[in-house]
């Protein structure tokens, strides 16, 4: 008798198998590229916003900072847009820098949050030291300092 020549069902089902869960792997290195893009894709954006966000809030306190010292209490723990991203928002905490012989500086808790999936995303940027530039007529009005 003549043997055929070929493949019996057994090993193709065993190369099959082994394909499978190498092709298994291979999605699932998918998978973790994908988060880890969005995660740099998220922490691009954030590292673009940070000066966008420290001149507004330096304007911000120079601004309320020129009409009233009370002010300043106002901002703190509100959430405000960050300008030309309407993803992502910002929450502003502050606090006097100590030994400041002047005053005008302050410590501000910087939190940059994500809107992702319906849910805030925190990144918090600790305290940042900001000194608002006054104008001069309110230099002018408070003698100098």
């Amino acid at each position: 008798m003549k043997r055929a020549h070929g493949f019996s069902l057994i090993e193709v089902l065993l190369a099959m198998g082994i394909l499978v869960v190498g092709m298994t792997g291979v999605l699932a290195l998918f998978n973790t590229a994908l988060q880890l893009q969005k995660r740099a894709t998220e922490r691009i954006d954030l590292s673009l916003h940070i000066p966008t966000v420290m001149a507004e809030i330096e304007a911000d306190l120079a601004a309320r900072l020129s009409t009233d010292v009370r002010a300043v209490q106002k901002l703190d723990g509100s959430i405000f847009p960050v300008p030309g991203d309407s993803r992502w928002r910002y929450r502003v905490t502050t606090a006097a820098i100590p030994g400041d012989p002047i005053g005008r500086g302050l410590l501000c808790r910087v939190e940059l949050l994500s809107l992702r999936g319906g849910d805030d995303q925190v990144h918090d940027l600790g305290y940042l030291p900001v000194v608002p530039r006054a104008d001069n007529d309110a230099l002018l009005r408070g003698g100098g300092k």
